[in-house]
């Protein structure tokens, strides 16, 4: 039996819009699957979501309290103490009063503040039970300090640099947070 010529034409675009719809299908499901996966990251606090950065609320806030802005072009690369006051910025450098700020959010770099009065601060997350110990106002501490959110590590806090006495960058290298030996909190 020979089909038309016409017929089996419109067989076959039936076909390919039948192949394109369900194309569509798919990459509409996979399309809400990734919004859907960057709105779970969104909700908790991640910080880098294909490379995008996240503000949390809680940073924007510190911030302000800080009374600190981003580096400008121009800033950006400079040393932590040749910085004006009241800027911020991110850094690999830890614990250095020389550290290079830079504007951009790189992965597992910290935010550090230079506050209106000049004093160099971390900016970084911690357990509950890290934090209780911090605020303890006697004798030395040591810590684990991650740059983003962890589920065991959910408290934002900021660290006046002088009170670093000694610091493990290996250990965040590990993702074990970096290891911080804090001198006795003084108000």
């Amino acid at each position: 039996m020979a089909i038309p010529f016409s017929t089996l034409t419109c067989m076959i675009l039936s076909n390919d819009l039948l192949a394109l719809a369900g194309v569509s299908v798919m990459v509409g499901f996979f399309s809400r699957f990734r919004r859907r996966r960057e709105e779970t990251s969104t909700s908790v606090n991640r910080s880098f979501d294909g490379g995008i950065v996240i503000e949390e609320p809680e940073r924007i806030a510190l911030r302000e309290e800080h009374g600190v802005r981003p580096l400008t072009e121009e800033e950006e690369g400079m040393g932590i103490d040749q910085l004006p006051d009241g800027v911020y910025g991110f850094t690999n450098a830890v614990g250095q009063w020389d550290a290079p700020l830079f504007r951009k959010k790189i992965f597992l770099s910290y935010e550090m503040h230079k506050l209106r009065d000049g004093s160099p601060v971390l900016i970084g997350y911690v357990s509950p039970e890290d934090a209780e110990r911090m605020r303890q106002p006697t004798g030395t501490v040591t810590i684990r300090l991650f740059p983003e959110r962890q589920d065991d590590a959910s408290h934002l806090v900021h660290i006046p640099l002088e009170r670093v006495r000694r610091h493990k960058q290996h250990s965040e290298r590990m993702g074990r947070g970096l290891e911080l030996e804090l001198e006795p909190w003084s108000r």
